[in-house]
C-alpha cells in the first residue's frame, strides 16, 4: 500500500487526569526528510482526533488541529469517522509503547486494532498522489503559455475541481494555484477509486477488463467507470522459462494513444478532452513507473505477479509495488505544496530522452528497468518473498524514481505542447 502522508490521526485523551504519556516514532525516509508518526495518547474513554502537521526533519515541527466536534468521542464514533475519510491513511505504525499504569491491556488492543482498520483498508494506488503530481508540476513548468492556458480552461470542467481548491493553501499566487490545480488533475483517475459514485468494472476487483465494448469506451464523465486495467500494461517476462501469457488490452497503451488522438482533434468536444486530458496526465506517469509496464511470469504465478503485487516485502510497503509506488518521498500525498517544491529541484532529464514521445519504446524501457533494476537479487529473488530490501536497493530506487519522475513530466509536455488543441 503505498500510503505516505504527513497528516495523520493522533488519538488525545479528554481527560484532565492523564499523569503520564508516552509516545512512540517511527521514522521511515522513503525517499525524503519526512518523519511519519503515529502518536497514543493514553486514555481512550474519550478522544480527540488531532490532525498533526510533520515537517522536515523535526515530527512536531508544523500546527495541528482539534476539532472541538469531535471532543466527545467513543472508540467506535472515532473508527466510523476514520474509516470515513479515505484520504487520511497511515503509511507506518508506532510501536504502541503504553505503560501499565496508563492503559488497560483490552483498551490496548482496542487502540491498536483501530489504527490497523485505517492501514489494512487502504487502496494500492499508481504511484502514490506526490509522485504523480511532481510529474505534472514538472511538465506544467515546461509548457508554453498557450498550452497552459487551454489545459487550465478544460481541467475546469472535471466534475472533481471543487475538492481540489480546498486542497491548495489560502493565499497561494494565482499562478501558482493554477499549477496546482494541473498536479491535482494528474491524480484523478486514482481519486475516483475512492469516490462512491464510481464503480470497480470488470472481474478480479476491476483490474481485469470486462469482455464487452465497455472495457474501451472513451465518453467523457459521462462514464463511472474506474477502469483499474488502464492504469497499468502487464508486459510479460520470465526467469525461469515458464510460458508467457498475451498482454491483455485494453491498457495503458492503448488509452494513452486514444487520449492523445482527441487531444489533438479539432472536432472533439472541451468536456471529452478534459476527461481525456485529466487521464493522460495520470498515465504518463504511470507508464514511468517500471511496474506499470511489466509483470514477472513464474511457475508460482503463471499469469504474472500483478507488477509485483504478489511479491511481498518484509516492512509497512508489503509488496515490491507498494514499495515502488512509495519510494519517493512522505509527507502529505495530497498537499501539492512540497510536490511542486520537490519537483522544482529535480534534475531535468536527458534532451534526448525526453524528445522520444513513443509510448512503446517508453514501455520497452520500464521492462528493461524492472529487470535490471527491480527485480534484482539480492534483495529481490525469483519466489514471492517475502523479501527485505536492503540500504542499497532502497537508495537506487530513489535515484531511479527521480529520474523517472524528470523523463515523464518532460515528455507529458512536449506531448501537451505539440499535441493539444
Amino acid at each position: 500500500m503505498a500510503i505516505v502522508y504527513t497528516s495523520v490521526y493522533t488519538f488525545l485523551a479528554n481527560s484532565t487526569h492523564v499523569t503520564k504519556l508516552e509516545e512512540t516514532k517511527e521514522r521511515e525516509k522513503a525517499g525524503g526528510s519526512d518523519i511519519f508518526c503515529v502518536l497514543m495518547f493514553t486514555n481512550v474513554y474519550s478522544l480527540r482526533i488531532c490532525n498533526q502537521r510533520v515537517g522536515g526533519s523535526n515530527p512536531f515541527a508544523g500546527s495541528s488541529f482539534i476539532s472541538n466536534r469531535c471532543r466527545h468521542l467513543s472508540r467506535k464514533n472515532t473508527e466510523e469517522i476514520l474509516l470515513s475519510i479515505p484520504s487520511f491513511k497511515v503509511y507506518a505504525i508506532a510501536q504502541l509503547c503504553l505503560g501499565e499504569n496508563t492503559m488497560n491491556k483490552a483498551y490496548r488492543v482496542s487502540a491498536t486494532s483501530l489504527i490497523l482498520i485505517v492501514l489494512l483498508s487502504t487502496p494500492t494506488y499508481a504511484w502514490n498522489n506526490r509522485g504523480h503530481m511532481m510529474v505534472a508540476a514538472v511538465a506544467y513548468r515546461q509548457l508554453n503559455q498557450q498550452t497552459r492556458n487551454r489545459a487550465d480552461a478544460l481541467l475546469l470542467l472535471n466534475p472533481d475541481r471543487p475538492n481540489w481548491l480546498s486542497l491548495i493553501p489560502q493565499g497561494t499566487p494565482a499562478a501558482k494555484r493554477k499549477m496546482m490545480l494541473f498536479m491535482i488533475a494528474a491524480t484523478w483517475p486514482d481519486r475516483i477509486k475512492g469516490d462512491s459514485q464510481y464503480h470497480s468494472d470488470g472481474p478480479n476487483d476491476g483490474n481485469t477488463p470486462p469482455d464487452d465494448p465497455s472495457a474501451s469506451q472513451n465518453i467523457g464523465y459521462d462514464d463511472l467507470a474506474r477502469h483499474k486495467y488502464w492504469h497499468f500494461i502487464n508486459v510479460p517476462f520470465t526467469q525461469d522459462n515458464t510460458p508467457l501469457p498475451t498482454v491483455v488490452s485494453p491498457n495503458a497503451k492503448t488509452q494513452l494513444t486514444a487520449f492523445r488522438a482527441v487531444l489533438a482533434s479539432t472536432t472533439s468536444s472541451d468536456k471529452l478532452k478534459s476527461y481525456d486530458l485529466s487521464w493522460l496526465l495520470h498515465l504518463v506517469g504511470d507508464l514511468h513507473q517500471p511496474l506499470h509496464c511489466t509483470a514477472r511470469v513464474s511457475a508460482a504465478n503463471p499469469k504474472g505477479d500483478a507488477g509485483g503485487n504478489f511479491v511481498k516485502l518484509n516492512g509497512a510497503l508489503d509488496n515490491l509495488h507498494s514499495f515502488w509506488d512509495g519510494i519517493i518521498g512522505g509527507g502529505n500525498e495530497e498537499d501539492p505544496v512540497p510536490a511542486a517544491n520537490v519537483a522544482a529541484t529535480l534534475p531535468a532529464a536527458p534532451p534526448g530522452a525526453a524528445a522520444d514521445l513513443n509510448v512503446q519504446h517508453w514501455i520497452q524501457q520500464g521492462v528493461d528497468l524492472a529487470k535490471t533494476m527491480v527485480y534484482v537479487n539480492p534483495p529481490i529473488g525469483k519466489s514471492s518473498g517475502p523479501f527485505t530490501t536492503t540500504s542499497v536497493y532502497r537508495n537506487n530506487a530513489r535515484k531511479l524514481v527521480k529520474r523517472r519522475i524528470a523523463l515523464g513530466g518532460a515528455r507529458l509536455a512536449k506531448i501537451l505542447n505539440s499535441e493539444l488543441k
